[in-house]
């Protein structure tokens, strides 16, 4: 499992001041959560609560990580999370793309400091040459069938919205 949101507390700007139930789906059911950014991570770590493995912690950003030697993949986690910000990839992958909004780069740059903008880049053929990236909306997907490497993405994302290796949780 990996989580598809870097969006944490210095990154993503809040809409308002949220005092509701502290869970992800109550926060998302009042106007899509208190994030600028509607696709982010609420924060809450429904996540965490029903991962069964102690394979996920929320770190100091407010963002859940997955401690990879944990994970068994069983998909709780993605169940639990209402904005779908983590997803499982194939176990043999070291590279991801952190981040799933569908925004314009300007609505992007407005609420997340780290957010895909959809510059396409990272689908050229000059950088990914098996076309192991295609633009689908304003979102980059990953065709981990065709490619392995997505080095090219990796290197050239303006946003570094590319992460490899997710590996195991710091000591």
């Amino acid at each position: 499992a990996v989580v598809q949101c870097r969006g944490g507390k210095e990154e993503a700007k809040e809409r308002f001041i949220y005092n509701g139930i502290h869970n992800c789906e109550s926060a998302q059911q009042l106007m899509g959560g208190s994030k600028a950014c509607t696709y982010g991570c609420l924060r809450f770590g429904d996540c965490v609560k029903v991962c069964n493995f102690d394979a996920i912690r929320m770190n100091s950003n407010n963002l859940p990580e997955i401690d990879e030697k944990k994970c068994t993949g069983c998909g709780l986690c993605v169940k639990a999370c209402p904005r779908s910000i983590i997803t499982l990839i194939p176990k043999k992958e070291r590279v991801y793309l952190a981040c799933v909004s569908q925004n314009t780069a300007k609505t992007v740059k407005a609420a997340c400091s780290v957010g895909c903008i959809a510059c396409k880049i990272c689908s050229l053929p000059k950088f990914t040459p098996s076309g192991g990236i295609t633009m689908e909306g304003n979102l980059p997907e990953m065709h981990y069938d065709k490619e392995h490497a997505f080095e090219g993405a990796l290197q050239k994302c303006p946003n570094k919205c590319f992460i490899k290796d997710p590996g195991e949780l710091p000591e």
